[in-house]
């Protein structure tokens, strides 16, 4: 993230705390999209290229991979915003 993005949230958030709740709940949001990300290639690299040597090859991955999925979809979803957004949905 830019300096001038962190900046921005800074002056359009008032409270230091908030800016600062805002920018760790943007991270995570972000880890759990990559997240979301690398479970979903696993399972394309699994169907579309069956045959490579791989070191290590996890049992029943396509279960692990969509359950993974479907729970950080979950996560993504259904956690609780913080933020000015949400003094804002409250009124």
């Amino acid at each position: 993230m830019s300096s001038g993005s962190q900046t921005a949230i800074f002056v359009l958030v008032h409270n230091v705390s908030e800016a600062c709740f805002t920018l760790v709940d943007m991270a995570a949001a972000i880890y759990l999209i990559l997240y979301m990300f690398m479970f979903a290639s696993a399972i394309l690299l699994r169907r579309n290229k069956p045959d490579v040597h791989r070191s290590y090859r996890v049992p029943a991955m396509t279960t692990v991979a969509v359950i993974g999925f479907l729970a950080l979809l979950a996560a993504f979803s259904l956690g609780e915003p913080r933020g000015p957004w949400k003094r804002a949905r409250a009124r």
